[in-house]
């Protein structure tokens, strides 16, 4: 899983015919620097929209989906919310640690549930039209729990309550009281008040139309044992990991439109594992299947968002979305107990095969 204690980065072959300079400004959206890496990689394919021979599907009152499987094997499916076309859809946060046997301590067991339970669990207040897994969170594996005990690397707010006044990491991403969709960077726990959902520990790719800085590649191939540096986080950046940043590996991002009228949800699941993505970057050869945030930044860019966030990935990566009247299409984690794709009934018996996350994002339509 790609956790807030992991890292990343990676490239491959050198890019002919295009010089260097233009290269790297086409993929960071910003100034390349003086010394670039010996080796970079062109963008991923299907990084722009539209997708071509794209499957489009209806999937609720103002919910569209669109889905494609590219030549190496990277399935995409991306999720368009139109809050205008549909006033009934809600956007919200699901906590396992606000469920659990110790309400809000901060520690839960979060591998048992996955996200056919969370996303099917929450009838009570609405119907769920999709789910996926949340933002960056810590865990520790030196408890008997099968995943190990989660842990919040910062704050949470969930129907207008932040909780869990902890560390901060990177951007806040939510929704706030007003109605609109944004990001603050690293916000003041006094500053929270003004979100009605939102959780710590995004990436920001995409402010107010404008690409911010990724952290161009490491040097490669990175010898065993070399720790490699993190950049400060600063207003102007994404919020460097290394390592994680530029393995192509599976993916899970947000967007949004300018008046926030539309909420988009990007799923990016590679066809290998996310070691051997890391693998690949550490050895320097080609990246395979998979985004990274470059091809991540680009996606948005084309489509022409507002604003844009990544959320956690690799193994985690997990989505569920309303295929019929009480039907779901789901799709665990690369950690679960079985992670082949399945369809499941509400109202009928299905054994969830964990995997899940400390939180989980939702859209659902208000009874």
């Amino acid at each position: 899983m790609i956790t807030s204690g992991q890292m990343g980065g990676k490239s491959v072959e050198q890019i002919a015919q295009v010089p260097l300079a233009l290269f790297l400004l086409a993929i960071t959206g910003c100034q390349p620097q003086a010394s670039p890496p010996p080796k970079v990689i062109s963008p991923q394919m299907d990084t722009s929209w539209p997708w071509v021979a794209a499957k489009q599907e209806p999937v609720a009152d103002g919910v569209k989906k669109w889905m494609k499987t590219s030549s190496d094997g990277t399935r995409l499916t991306l999720l368009e919310f139109d809050f205008q076309a549909n006033p009934l859809l809600e956007f919200g946060v699901y906590d396992q640690d606000r469920y659990d046997e110790k309400p809000d301590d901060n520690l839960t067991d979060y591998f048992p549930k996955g996200i056919a339970s969370v996303g099917t669990g929450l009838n009570w207040r609405w119907n769920t039209v999709a789910a996926w897994n949340g933002l960056f969170f810590a865990y520790d594996r030196s408890t008997e729990a099968q995943g190990g005990l989660a842990r919040h690397i910062g704050p949470v707010v969930i129907d207008g309550v932040a909780r869990h006044n902890v560390g901060r990491h990177r951007w806040m991403f939510g929704q706030l009281k007003t109605g609109e969709f944004a990001v603050r960077f690293k916000p003041k726990w006094a500053d929270l008040s003004e979100f009605e959902t939102a959780a710590d520990g995004a990436q920001c790719l995409v402010l107010e139309g404008k690409p911010l800085a990724i952290a161009l590649y490491p040097k490669i191939p990175i010898e065993p044992g070399t720790k490699l540096p993190r950049t400060e986080d600063k207003p102007t950046d994404a919020g460097h990991i290394p390592l994680t940043d530029h393995i192509r590996t599976s993916r899970v991002s947000m967007a949004w439109n300018r008046d926030s009228s539309k909420l988009y949800a990007l799923f990016v699941m590679e066809p290998d594992t996310e070691n051997e993505s890391i693998r690949r970057l550490r050895a320097g050869e080609d990246l395979g299947a998979g985004w990274n945030l470059f091809d991540l930044q680009k996606f948005w860019l084309s489509k022409g968002v507002w604003g844009a966030v990544n959320s956690d990935g690799g193994v985690v990566a997990q989505y569920l979305i309303l295929k019929g009247e009480g039907e779901y299409f789901v799709q665990p984690s690369r950690q679960s107990k079985d992670p082949s794709p399945m369809e499941i009934a509400v109202a009928g018996k299905f054994s969830d095969p964990g995997g899940g996350s400390l939180m989980s994002f939702l859209v659902g339509e208000r009874k």
